[in-house]
């Protein structure tokens, strides 16, 4: 997302291997923008966004991997989701969950499938009792995926999981992985051996920033690891050998266990707390980590390349 006085936009940037720029980044839409999430299905880029800045609705945008557009601007849901959404391929067609945030009253929560041009095949309605959902996320699941959200049934915000099936329908229970005695806001999820790693922010005076292990039906399986006091939004990633973790300035390895391996290494310096919004992904035995920013010209985006070590890569 492209941040410039009265004129939001959604921007695509293609990158090559060696994490170098290919070409200008692309104007997905000029009109609306919000954070976006994007998703490759074997052959095409799915790009979804809710609108923030107006709260307008969430809207669907697919291209090639050459960067040419296969779909116009589809507006899936006229909903005013505030904290951005959720996507995973499933399969050709994709799965995007998101909130509709109304304001002092519960907020409903939706998972919506579409194919590649934007058209919906599946809608379902998640909506917990009396309670606003913020960051949701989806972990693909063996056939199916998990759904990671954080919710404000208790009073304080708390993380929840819960299984769905390849279009969206819910298929189990509700499952608390925080108590809710705090604010927990999940920030990212990731699949390992024993289950999952949860990355949340507790947005409280000290800021800070936590993982927590759970098995495979997540139910946790230990206590928290606090991992930073910087206010950001950790964002963890398995490879199948090591958890990578970014969070705000630094760069960590941990096992499946949350054991420390590697780190921390510098992601980005001098240091700010504005690298909220964060990417990582694992590809040609290297680590492509990307973050954004909630606002603020001083603190553009970033990217950078970490070997599977854990040190900067060439």
């Amino acid at each position: 997302m492209d941040l410039i006085p009265n004129s939001w936009k959604v921007k695509l940037q293609r990158f090559d291997s060696a994490g170098k720029l290919l070409g200008p980044a692309i104007e997905v839409d000029g009109a609306t923008a919000g954070v976006a999430n994007i998703v490759w299905n074997g052959s095409a880029f799915g790009i979804a966004w809710a609108e923030t800045y107006t709260g307008s609705g969430v809207y669907f945008r697919a291209y090639s991997e050459n960067g040419l557009a296969l779909s116009p601007i589809v507006k899936i849901a006229s909903s005013n989701s505030q904290s951005g959404v959720a996507m995973a391929a499933s399969g050709t067609d994709f799965l995007i969950a998101f909130d509709h945030y109304t304001g002092l009253v519960s907020s409903s929560f939706k998972v919506v499938k579409v194919n590649a041009s934007g058209q919906t095949l599946a809608t379902h309605d998640l909506t917990p009792p009396s309670a606003r959902v913020v960051l949701t996320r989806l972990v693909p699941s063996g056939a199916a995926f998990r759904l990671f959200w954080s919710d404000n049934r208790s009073g304080s915000y708390a993380v929840f999981t819960r299984n769905l099936d390849v279009n969206g329908m819910a298929t189990g229970p509700e499952i608390p992985i925080t108590d809710g005695t705090r604010d927990a806001e999940a920030s990212s999820a990731t699949k390992v051996p024993q289950g999952y790693v949860v990355g949340y922010s507790s947005f409280e005076a000290s800021g800070e920033s936590f993982l927590i292990t759970t098995d495979a039906t997540g139910i946790p399986t230990g206590e928290p690891v606090n991992i930073g006091s910087s206010g950001q939004f950790p964002e963890v990633h398995w490879n199948g050998t090591s958890l990578a973790v970014l969070n705000g300035d630094t760069f960590r390895l941990f096992d499946a266990q949350l054991k420390l391996v590697a780190g921390p290494f510098i992601f980005y310096s001098p240091a700010t707390n504005n690298h909220r919004y964060s990417n990582l992904l694992w590809a040609n035995g290297r680590y492509f980590a990307m973050a954004g920013t909630d606002g603020g010209p001083s603190d553009p985006p970033v990217a950078r390349l970490f070997g599977p070590l854990g040190c900067n890569a060439p």
